[in-house]
């Protein structure tokens, strides 16, 4: 996974200009970090970068937009997060990031869980 090739689809996502991302940095080295560390032994990098850097530029625009919207949000609730806003932007940023990480279930190990009954 090239960090150069996240930023860039983190910048188009996000719509920033190229001296803005780097204020982000922290956000998107955070996910190429998040994925890295999720990916099951059997994951070649190489052969998979492409999806990698799409998934790992989608979570991080996904927070890059919580943490946007929070600091501007209309409400926000803490028991259980909450955040509300009149835009879209967070429930876009959502499904691109789900449909990023859908993409790389397979050699993907997330957060997710599965009842089975023995």
């Amino acid at each position: 996974m090239k960090k150069e090739r996240v930023v860039d689809i983190f910048q188009r996502l996000s719509g920033l200009e190229s001296d803005q991302v780097l204020e982000y940095q922290f956000i998107y080295d955070s996910a190429m970090q998040s994925i890295q560390r999720k990916l099951n032994n059997a994951c070649d990098k190489d052969k998979e970068s492409s999806r990698l850097e799409f998934a790992a530029a989608a979570l991080a625009y996904y927070q890059y937009v919580l943490w946007s919207v929070s600091r501007s949000a209309d409400e926000i609730a803490v028991g259980q997060i909450s955040v509300k806003n009149s835009s879209g932007q967070l429930k876009a940023a959502e499904k691109i990031c789900r449909e990023a990480l859908d993409n790389i279930a397979d050699i993907y190990m997330g957060e997710g869980f599965v009842f089975e009954r023995v």
